[in-house]
C-alpha cells in the first residue's frame, strides 16, 4: 500500500495548508491535526524548530481531555490492515536525517499520549516528556477491547513524569528500538502484555527501571542503572527474556520474581553493585542463568544457576554516563563493549527507515512501509 508523507513545522505551518510539503503555506502547524487527518498508511514529518514542542490549548484532541496527543480510531487510523502503519517521525533539517522533536505536555497531570485500541502504529525521534514531573503517566497503551497490536517507537525517549510507558490491559507486539526511558518518579515501564527492548536504556527510575506485570517481557542488547529495581518480575503469568544486558547500581533487587506463577531466564548478563541481592526468587522461577555474572552477595533462591560466576568486577566511570567492565573476564571469550555488552550483541538491530523490523523470537517478522 502506497503511503502519503505528510508535514508538520510548529513553526511556519498552519492547519487550513495541504499538509504535503514543507514550509510556510504548506506545512501543517499541530500534531493532532496531522494525526486526526491522515489514514492507515500515511508518514506524518514532524519538523524540530527551535526549542521544544509545548502542547498548547489550540493542539488539544476532543477526544480525550486527560491527553495531549490522542491515538485512537478516530485520530490514530482505526485498527489498520496488516503491512500498513501510521508513521510519526521527527527531522530536523532533512526527512529522515534523525533529528529529535520534542513533545512536552507541560502540565501538572495531562499524559502527553494516548494509544487507545489502535493497531500499527510507528513513532521515531520523538522525546515524549512532562516537564512537571507529576503527570500520572507520559504514555499510556490500552488495550481494553483487544485491538492494540503492534506499536513501534524507535530512536524515542520518554522522561519526566511519574511513569515512562506502562499498559494496564495487555497490549500486543510492543517494540522499543535504541530508545532511553529515564528521570520517573516510580517504575520507567510499567507493563501487561508482549514487549521487547533492544538495545535501550532505562536508568534514573525511582522504583522499577522495567516492572512487568503480565505477558512476555524479552530484553536484548540494553542496559538498566540507578533504579529501585532494573528488572521486576511481579505478576502471575509473566515470563522475561533477559538476554546480553547490563543491570547495575540498584536500590534493592537487580533482577526479581516474585510471583508464584511467573519465571525469568537470563543468558549472558551482568549484574553488579545492587542494594541486595542481584538475582532474587521470592517466588515464582528465576532459572537458566545461563553464563551471567554479578558481585554482591550471593543469589536468593535461584534453581539453576548454570555456568554463572559470583566474583565479577564491579563497574567503573566512563565517559557520557556509561560504563565498562574493568576486567574481560575469561568466561565470555571475548571483550565487552563499552555497556559490558558481550556474545552475542550486535546480533538484533533495529528497524531503519523503509525497512522491515527484525525477526521477532517467536512467531513471523513484522513487515511495513517505514
Amino acid at each position: 500500500m502506497a503511503f502519503v508523507e505528510y508535514y508538520v513545522d510548529h513553526a511556519v505551518g498552519a492547519d487550513g495548508n495541504l499538509g504535503t510539503s514543507e514550509g510556510a503555506g504548506n506545512a501543517w502547524e499541530h500534531v493532532q491535526h496531522a494525526v486526526d487527518n491522515t489514514g492507515a498508511g500515511d508518514r506524518i514529518n514532524i519538523k524540530a524548530v527551535g526549542g521544544d514542542y509545548v502542547w498548547d490549548e489550540a493542539d488539544q484532541n476532543d477526544h480525550d481531555a486527560n491527553t495531549c496527543l490522542m491515538m485512537d480510531a478516530v485520530g490514530g487510523g482505526g485498527n489498520l490492515a496488516a503491512g500498513t502503519w501510521k508513521v510519526l517521525e521527527g527531522y530536523t533539517t532533512t526527512i529522515g536525517d534523525g533529528g529529535m522533536v520534542v513533545f512536552d505536555a507541560n502540565n501538572d497531570t495531562k499524559r502527553m499520549m494516548f494509544i487507545d485500541d489502535i493497531s500499527n502504529t510507528c513513532y521515531r525521534n520523538i522525546t515524549f516528556q512532562n516537564t512537571s514531573r507529576v503527570a500520572e503517566r507520559i504514555i499510556l497503551l490500552d488495550n481494553g477491547a483487544g485491538t492494540c497490536i503492534n506499536t513501534i517507537f524507535e530512536n524515542c525517549v520518554i522522561t519526566d513524569g511519574r511513569y515512562g510507558l506502562t499498559c494496564d490491559n495487555y497490549a500486543k507486539g510492543v517494540y522499543l528500538i535504541n530508545c532511553t526511558i529515564h528521570n520517573t518518579n516510580w517504575d520507567g515501564t510499567f507493563f501487561a502484555g508482549s514487549i521487547w527492548f533492544y538495545n535501550c536504556k532505562v536508568y534514573n527510575c525511582d522504583s522499577g527501571g522495567i516492572r512487568h506485570v503480565g505477558g512476555q517481557l524479552t530484553c536484548i542488547n540494553s542496559i538498566v542503572y540507578n533504579c529501585g529495581r532494573p528488572i521486576h518480575i511481579s505478576n502471575a503469568a509473566t515470563a522475561a527474556l533477559i538476554i546480553n544486558c547490563t543491570l547495575y547500581d540498584a536500590n534493592w533487587e537487580g533482577v526479581v520474581v516474585n510471583h508464584a506463577s511467573s519465571t525469568g531466564m537470563c543468558i549472558n548478563t551482568v549484574v553488579s553493585s545492587s542494594g541486595s541481592e542481584n538475582f532474587e526468587q521470592a517466588a515464582g522461577t528465576l532459572t537458566g542463568m545461563y553464563n551471567c555474572s554479578h558481585n554482591t552477595g550471593a543469589p536468593d533462591n535461584i534453581t539453576d544457576w548454570g555456568n554463572s560466576t559470583n566474583d565479577f568486577p564491579r563497574f567503573a566511570d566512563a565517559a557520557g554516563a556509561d560504563f565498562t567492565v574493568r576486567d574481560s573476564g575469561v568466561l565470555y571469550g571475548g571483550t565487552p563493549d563499552e555497556r559490558g555488552n558481550i556474545g552475542i550483541r550486535g546480533a538484533i538491530t533495529g528497524a531503519r527507515r523503509n525497512t522491515p523490523l527484525p525477526q521477532r523470537i517467536s512467531g513471523a517478522p513484522i513487515t511495513g512501509a517505514f
